[in-house]
């Protein structure tokens, strides 16, 4: 019997059981975890939880070769474009013309109702399915906009776009953040200018009417960032933190992350510590981590844990 909906990531201190067909996931700490797998109950206890199911017949999983054909495909299917506030439409008017494919498309700042209405008109019979507005719009004006993009869906989310980590638990997503960056993996930016450049945080400008190049940061998997490598949540993580490109494919952040994967607390919990306070340090420099001293702090946090509950 093979389980496809299931995926252990280990993490530094803990197991994160996610079940991608149910959407949910259980977080175990490693010491716990290796004691009851080893348990002929485990897969039972997995059952009764929901995060095991037999599925005969599917297999959910790309190899490697198919996400080689999938990276190399040119044009790319692109995921998202985000849009300046009341850009030039002309480019991305001649990407769609060439049948470029585009999911959908994001706005960051307020635009007039004439502008989206030329969009509206852009983007009708294309494959841009939705349209994400990612400020405060108010439900009066959403009802107009509704009218102006009456074939699309239109996503008003800008209580979302202020979360700058959240969790998404879902097959299509746990294999996306394998082989790159969720978040910022084929968004290409249209700024004011109307030109169109293949990231979000500017990249190179592409012309309107040749291939896609790719950009770097849409290959910056968690599994290749500081601290994010070492975090049982990172095949569930939508974050928008700016990756930066060290060497020879490693990245890290300068914004600190609000959980702490090495303690396995979050920003606010009783005994959280930053990075620095665990002597973890990720910066241009390199990445290096006191193995003894969060040795030590987890041990406190332990026992301060086993006396709260004695």
């Amino acid at each position: 019997m093979i389980f496809f909906s299931t995926k252990f990531v280990f993490g530094y201190k803990n197991v994160c059981i996610q079940n991608t067909n149910q959407e949910s996931f259980l977080t175990l700490e490693k010491n716990l975890y290796n004691k009851v797998s080893k348990t002929k109950d485990f897969f039972m206890f997995l059952c009764s939880k929901k995060y095991a199911y037999n599925l005969y017949g599917k297999n959910f999983f790309l190899s490697k070769d198919n996400m080689s054909e999938i990276q190399t495909t040119n044009p790319y299917e692109i995921n998202s474009i985000v849009i300046e506030k009341n850009a030039s439409l002309d480019d991305l008017h001649i990407l769609l013309i060439n049948k470029l494919t585009i999911q959908s498309v994001g706005l960051k700042d307020e635009c007039t109702l004439e502008w989206l209405s030329d969009l509206s008109n852009i983007i009708e019979n294309t494959s841009i399915s939705y349209v994400e507005f990612n400020y405060s719009v108010s439900l009066e004006k959403q009802l107009v906009i509704k009218g102006i993009f009456s074939n699309v869906y239109c996503q008003f989310n800008d209580s979302l776009s202020e979360k700058k980590l959240i969790f998404v638990i879902n097959e299509l997503f746990y294999i996306e953040a394998k082989h790159f960056n969720p978040y910022y993996n084929s968004k290409l930016l249209i700024k004011n200018n109307g030109g169109i450049y293949n990231s979000i945080l500017n990249g190179n400008r592409i012309k309107s009417k040749g291939g896609i190049t790719p950009n770097e940061n849409w290959f910056s998997t968690k599994e290749k960032t500081d601290v994010c490598m070492s975090c049982e949540y990172r095949f569930m993580c939508f974050d928008k933190k700016i990756p930066i490109l060290r060497n020879a494919g490693r990245w890290y952040h300068n914004e600190e992350c609000d959980y702490n994967p090495y303690i396995a607390k979050w920003k606010g919990d009783n005994g959280y510590q930053t990075l620095s306070e665990c002597s973890i340090v990720s910066d241009e420099n390199g990445f290096s981590i006191d193995d003894e001293k969060v040795a030590k702090i987890n041990k406190l946090l332990c026992d301060g844990e086993e006396t709260k509950h004695a």
